[in-house]
């Protein structure tokens, strides 16, 4: 997990020799009651409670980060693992696409109150689109329109809800069978024609193979009217 988070920010050398220092037993208990911790706060673990959850979030987020090298955007991508309906990652991407306007410039500390307010931008636009909205896809969207090559990222509001369809749609492994540019359907390919030369060796064949039945057929014809030998 430690490597997914870095991969979404800064660079850290660092970071992983502190996960790596922790104690498998004590980081597995840790884990183990970070999650019930959760669930026993939640108002109902199968309902969609996007800001009743947030004390419970924040509750097992303050175990987790116990853990050495484990901050709040690693506590959070755990976290999400286990609930990816209703707990976002801290990434990078998403607090700049959802919080400061889509600007990359702006100095992100990774702590509580950040995340506090992550989640609630990331809830009332998942609101917004309705209940089938996980927090996983406004990541994923969120990535996506951050790290878009060549071109700034766009982050209104009805881009932010288009960029998420697109991904709940990609979740459910929809096709498209559409051209991208013009929206056309695919056509299938065309069988390219055979050049000149090539239909003039098939005329040439043909007239060979007519003038052999031909012959064989004049042979016959004349074994036929020739006087049987006594």
């Amino acid at each position: 997990m430690a490597p997914s988070s870095s991969r979404h920010g800064k660079f850290r050398p660092a970071l992983m020799t502190f996960v790596k220092s922790n104690n498998a037993q004590a980081a597995q208990a840790t884990i183990s009651s970070a999650i019930k911790a959760y669930r026993a706060n939640i108002p109902s673990y199968l309902e969609l409670h996007q800001d009743e959850h947030a004390n419970a979030s924040q509750m097992a987020l303050d175990i987790l980060t116990k853990l050495r090298g484990i901050g709040t955007a690693t506590a959070s991508l755990l976290l999400s693992v286990h609930d990816p309906l209703r707990v976002i990652f801290f990434s990078d991407e998403a607090y700049w696409w959802l919080c400061c306007g889509g600007r990359k410039d702006v100095t992100i500390r990774y702590n509580a109150k950040e995340y506090q307010l992550l989640c609630e931008k990331a809830a009332a636009l998942a609101r917004r689109l309705g209940g089938e909205t996980q927090m996983v896809d406004v990541e994923k969207a969120a990535y996506v329109a951050m790290r878009a090559p060549g071109q700034a990222a766009e982050t209104g509001e009805d881009h932010r809800m288009e960029k998420i369809k697109k991904m709940k749609k990609k979740t459910k492994g929809e096709e498209c069978t559409t051209d991208a540019k013009t929206g056309d359907a695919e056509k299938p390919p065309k069988t390219e024609a055979l050049p000149d030369e090539s239909k003039d060796s098939a005329k040439r064949k043909a007239a060979q193979e007519k003038q052999v039945d031909e012959a064989t057929g004049l042979r016959r014809s004349k074994r036929r009217k020739q006087p049987a030998k006594r």
